[in-house]
C-alpha cells in the first residue's frame, strides 16, 4: 500500500513465500528519539501461506530489525483480546501484555527484558 511510503516513521516489510507476496509486518510511529515505536499490521493475506509458522517468522524479523538496527528501547502494540492466534504469536516474539481497555490488550517488549 503506497499511501505508508511518505511517512518516515513508517517500516513496513512485505513477506515473501515460495517467491509470492503473502503477508506483511510493520513498525510504525517509530520515535528514533524516544527509542520506540509500534508493532502493527501483520496480516498473512494468502490461504495458502496460514499454518505455516510464517507470522511468527515476520514478528520475530520486525522484532529484531527494531531492536537491533534502530536500537529500539520499546516496541509496543496492540490487538482484540479475544485473538488468540495473535497473542500466541506476540507471546512467542517476546511480548508482554501490560493493559487491557474493554476489547484490546496493550503489550510492549522490553529491551532490557528480552535479552
Amino acid at each position: 500500500d503506497t499511501r505508508y511510503l511518505p511517512d518516515p516513521t513508517d517500516y513496513m516489510w512485505v513477506a515473501l513465500w515460495r517467491g509470492q507476496p503473502v503477508g506483511t509486518g510493520a513498525l510504525t510511529h517509530v520515535d528514533l528519539a524516544r527509542r520506540e515505536g509500534e508493532w502493527a499490521r501483520l496480516i498473512i493475506g494468502e490461504d495458502s501461506a496460514r499454518g505455516k509458522g510464517l507470522a511468527g517468522r515476520i514478528a520475530a524479523l520486525v522484532r529484531d530489525y527494531g531492536l537491533d538496527t534502530l536500537q529500539l528501547e520499546r516496541i509496543y502494540g496492540s490487538l482484540y483480546t479475544h485473538n488468540r492466534n495473535t497473542m500466541r504469536i506476540d507471546l512467542k516474539a517476546g511480548y508482554s501484555p501490560y493493559k487491557v481497555e474493554g476489547e484490546i490488550t496493550y503489550v510492549q517488549l522490553l529491551r532490557e527484558d528480552w535479552r
